[in-house]
């Protein structure tokens, strides 16, 4: 399978961070996505999407692990596109515009890795996102996930997470 190649599974493509919740204890990010709209692949994006500390913790504490699986398994030669337009820095993540906005935004509940896909020089993501108060599934999917994504994910949760701190976030509250 050449690096070009485009496939049926969704992919995530990474995700950027932008402004903190009032109690720094979590951040409203933007997943980016490719998916196959109308039997075309394209590039879209799921924001914006409130993501608590302890699931961006939990998640960056796993990558570690699930990159040597990739290695052991040959999940990490580069089998997928890239995508087709750069993304955003890091912290170019969306903005709410009001803070009563922060009331619709959907969190993110689950954030975990599942298998491995070495055909596919790729790792399984699984995505779980609900409403404020937790009764709704809003949407439940999982992503294809790139090596390299995987290791860029894992320098930028690093730095959200420093951000976080920084900001005021106090771990020992988990």
């Amino acid at each position: 399978m050449a690096a070009d190649t485009f496939i049926e599974v969704d992919e995530l493509l990474g995700m950027t961070f932008g402004e903190l919740g009032p109690d720094k204890a979590n951040v409203i990010a933007r997943f980016h996505i490719r998916t196959l709209i109308a039997g075309h692949p394209s590039q879209v994006d799921l924001d914006p999407i409130g993501v608590d500390y302890q699931i961006l913790s939990q998640f960056r504490e796993s990558l570690p692990s699930v990159l040597e699986a990739m290695e052991a398994n040959g999940a990490h030669a580069i089998r997928l596109a890239l995508p087709e337009t750069p993304l955003p820095a890091w912290d170019h993540g969306p903005r709410l515009k009001s803070r009563s906005d922060g009331r619709q935004v959907p969190l993110c509940t689950n954030l975990g890795f599942l298998g491995m896909l070495p055909e596919l020089g790729a790792a399984l993501v699984s995505v779980e996102l609900r409403d404020r108060t937790f009764t709704s599934l809003i949407h439940a999917g999982s992503y294809a996930v790139s090596y390299l994504t995987v290791m860029e994910l894992s320098q930028n949760i690093a730095k959200m997470l420093r951000r976080m701190e920084k900001a005021g976030y106090d771990r020992r509250y988990r």
